[in-house]
């Protein structure tokens, strides 16, 4: 039986964006085996690898991982390797790099859900540049998902076969209407009256999400009757609560944890918002957009591409002035906020039974047109 695997840094992503392609390889007869950090025992899968990622690039068990993955290689003689996100992919490379040629997979494909670098020369920047570099070789297909991204891996030459997607397509099956009586309950837990303004957040708190910003802005709006809702959990909660604490602002900034009640999230809120300092094709924008919740987000690549294609959504730059001043516009100007609300919907480009098809036949290694 010949046999596929599927590696990310987290089970969670394999979860969240992979089953559906899991499934068709599945429904072919093919072994399921993936690897992540919190893989366990499943059922849906035939082999279950758990490897340890840490965020430092050069952390050891990052160099661990790598060895791990090559002996795990060595003894499937995988039919595709599909590898995913910066540093699992990284590894991923590096242990088919050092395989013997006898040992290595049919078919490997790498699908960037956003790189870590640009054309800078800043060290972060430059570092994940060189490693994406040292370790393309190993790449026989490149999967990209926005417009900033297809521009670096043609401009560094990161594969021969490179081919864009428009994310990994959202499953609008998963989101069942939500009736008005859990809408209505919802915004009465958070909202002080019926002007109350909700600004959703959803995401891991992390520096990269950056989530702090939306706390800053927040206490500057103390004239503005806004509550600020994090949906999400990560090691900087208790900072982020601790700053609320400190701008004097933990009234209007609620701390939803980690929830499952996402398309509820959505439709009982007024305004998605997202700092984030970078993004591949955020699924969290993705879903709000679905669910035609308005979007105010930072002019990064992935936000870009979405606004643009979608036609609808506001950018801000990275800086708390103009968050401020674009959220007022959201919130003080009637007429724009109501064009933003009935413009508000996801193109079904997006959609997963659009991708689904322009992603399976590049990872059955069939010719593409």
């Amino acid at each position: 039986m010949s046999s596929v695997i599927f590696i990310a840094s987290r089970i969670s992503h394999i979860l969240n964006f992979h089953m559906p392609y899991i499934e068709h390889f599945k429904q072919r007869g093919y072994s399921i085996h993936i690897a992540a950090q919190g893989a366990g025992d499943d059922p849906r899968f035939d082999k279950c690898f758990d490897i340890k990622f840490t965020k430092k690039p050069w952390s050891p068990d990052n160099i661990k991982a790598i060895f791990k993955l090559k002996k795990i290689l060595r003894e499937n003689n995988y039919e595709l390797v599909c590898s995913n996100t910066t540093l699992a992919g990284a590894a991923a490379k590096a242990a088919a790099m050092l395989c013997p040629q006898k040992n290595k997979p049919g078919l490997f494909v790498h699908i960037s859900h956003g790189y870590m670098f640009d054309s800078s020369h800043a060290l972060r920047p430059t570092v994940y540049r060189t490693v994406e570099k040292l370790t393309k070789r190993a790449v026989d297909r490149l999967v990209v998902m926005n417009d900033e991204d297809l521009h670096l891996a043609e401009k560094y030459r990161l594969c021969r076969d490179i081919h864009f997607i428009h994310g990994m397509g959202l499953d609008v099956n998963r989101f069942p209407d939500v009736s008005d009586d859990m809408i209505n309950n919802f915004r009465r837990k958070y909202c002080t009256d019926s002007n109350t303004k909700l600004l959703l957040c959803i995401g891991e708190l992390s520096a990269r999400k950056n989530q702090q910003m939306l706390i800053r802005v927040a206490a500057r709006l103390k004239d503005r009757n806004i509550r600020l809702l994090l949906a999400g959990d990560g090691d900087k909660k208790t900072e982020l609560q601790s700053l609320a604490a400190t701008l004097g602002c933990q009234d209007r900034v609620c701390f939803l944890g980690y929830r499952t009640d996402t398309p509820l999230l959505y439709r009982g809120s007024d305004i998605l918002l997202s700092a984030s300092t970078m993004e591949g094709l955020p699924f969290n924008v993705l879903e709000a957009l679905y669910c035609g919740l308005p979007v105010c987000l930072s002019d990064i690549k992935g936000h870009r591409d979405l606004v643009k294609s979608c036609g609808c959504g506001e950018l801000f730059s990275l800086d708390d002035d103009s968050l401020v001043k674009t959220l007022l516009h959201f919130t003080d100007d009637a007429v724009f906020y109501s064009k933003q609300k009935e413009s508000t919907a996801l193109s079904k480009v997006f959609y997963l039974d659009s991708v689904k098809p322009v992603l399976i036949p590049i990872l059955e290694n069939k010719e593409i047109m």
